[in-house]
């Protein structure tokens, strides 16, 4: 994602890391089922490089243990 006001480059925008989660119904057929799809978190690249594995999953445990 582009953040416009902090101007050109590669850390001059944020990440966006989201969760699909489906819940099949019936048939193994999509159109059968429901498709939630949650905003887990937005870093800034500037702050954050990357995140890995490890962290990502302790960020998805989180997300589940609040809903």
């Amino acid at each position: 994602m582009k953040i416009s006001s902090k101007g050109k480059g590669k850390g001059g925008g944020a990440r966006v890391i989201s969760l699909v989660e489906t819940t099949l119904i019936g048939n193994v057929d999509i159109r059968n089922g429901e498709i939630n799809v949650n905003l887990i978190t937005i870093y800034d690249k500037a702050d954050t490089a990357t995140i890995n594995d490890k962290e990502l999953r302790e960020i998805i445990k989180a997300f589940h243990q609040q809903q």
